[in-house]
């Protein structure tokens, strides 16, 4: 089976699944905008997969990705999930949010998920298609995507260690980048990646 073939087969599963895009599955940006930066590569809302697989087979609910896609090449199926770090460094209800303890838990949270869903997820698949040989032969990947620039300036990391209190926002998006790569796991033949929102259609097309 090939990424279009699995992408067509869920497109069929049911009625109220259909294409839709990276920022129709981020709550915020589907109520309204949040940048100029609109991705448009087709996306499956993928819980809305796993919820209509479980409830056909009166299984309790699994775990799964947000969204997935397929690569550029066309020869890749990608998992998406979505995590959010804008909301915990610019938290203004709780100011306790981008503190230094609270976001190296949060990176642990989310590096956690991604391993979790993504077992959930295969599990989802290897069920709609009612074999593990059909759905495990296709190449995939997965993609925590958040909505703040993935890169990392060394000064401005060097300043969030040095003095985490009187970091600026700039500051604490460096510590948190750095935190992600070091921490997203390793899983076997399954490429895992960590891309800004605004970036997602530039990734999915080089892959």
């Amino acid at each position: 089976m090939t990424p279009s073939g699995f992408y067509s087969r869920l497109l069929a599963y049911d009625v109220t699944i259909k294409d839709c895009s990276l920022c129709d599955l981020h709550k915020p940006c589907k109520a309204r905008r949040l940048c100029q930066t609109p991705q448009g590569t087709p996306v499956l809302d993928y819980d809305n997969v796993k919820q209509v697989y479980c409830q056909r087979n009166r299984l309790s609910s699994l775990s799964s990705a947000d969204g997935i896609c397929i690569s550029g090449s066309g020869h890749i199926l990608v998992f998406v999930e979505m995590k959010s770090w804008q909301n915990v460094i610019d938290n203004k209800f709780n100011p306790n949010s981008a503190s230094q303890q609270n976001i190296k838990k949060k990176a642990q949270e989310y590096a956690d998920a991604v391993e979790r869903k993504m077992t959930d997820s295969i599990k989802t698949g290897e069920g709609i298609t009612d074999s593990t040989g059909e759905f495990g032969s296709i190449p995939k990947s997965i993609v925590l995507v958040t909505d703040i620039d993935t890169s990392v300036n060394p000064l401005a990391l060097i300043a969030a260690q040095l003095n985490f209190l009187a970091a600026s926002a700039s500051d604490k998006q460096s510590y948190c980048n750095n935190l992600m790569i070091q921490l997203l796991p390793e899983i076997p033949h399954i490429p895992v990646f960590y891309k800004s929102c605004r970036d997602f259609d530039k990734f999915i097309n080089t892959i």
